[in-house]
């Protein structure tokens, strides 16, 4: 078969389109404990796996999850000393619509969304430290 014959192979789907983004969040719990107005910036560290795909902030409070219509999000949390206990309160919609009207929902450590709607959101997420101390932060998705 001649080259102007040959077929054109369909373009690939991206990697990440309707696929898992998950989101490790380590918290320097103690530090907070000790100064529970201390910026974000220095206790919080957020990471995914799609940096390849254009997530930026990797490792700070400040991370810009990247996704697709359809990718589900999935936010763990852990204390950076592995002992002290953190937990997710609530995380809340502070501008955007990327997960439309069904906002992160789940348990103490795990929390999940779909992205919905292609554009900005910035969320709040509220935490529990050692059941006694709640502390906020407000990273951002965008979904393309």
């Amino acid at each position: 078969m001649s080259k102007a014959g040959a077929a054109k192979a369909a373009p690939k789907p991206s990697v990440f389109a309707g696929q898992l983004i998950t989101i490790l969040i380590s918290v320097d719990t103690n530090t907070i404990l000790a100064n529970p107005g201390v910026d974000p910036s220095q206790v919080i560290f957020m990471t995914d796996n799609n940096s390849g795909g254009g997530s930026t902030g990797q490792g700070t409070d400040e991370l810009n999850t990247a996704c697709h219509l359809g990718d589900s999000i999935q936010w763990r949390i852990t204390a950076q000393n592995q002992q002290t206990p953190v937990e997710f309160l609530a995380f809340r919609n502070s501008n955007g619509v990327v997960f439309g009207f069904n906002p992160p929902a789940g348990g103490p450590n795990l929390y999940q969304a779909e992205a919905v709607t292609q554009g900005q959101e910035t969320y709040q997420i509220l935490i529990l430290i050692n059941g006694t101390q709640t502390y906020s932060w407000d990273p951002y998705v965008t979904c393309s």
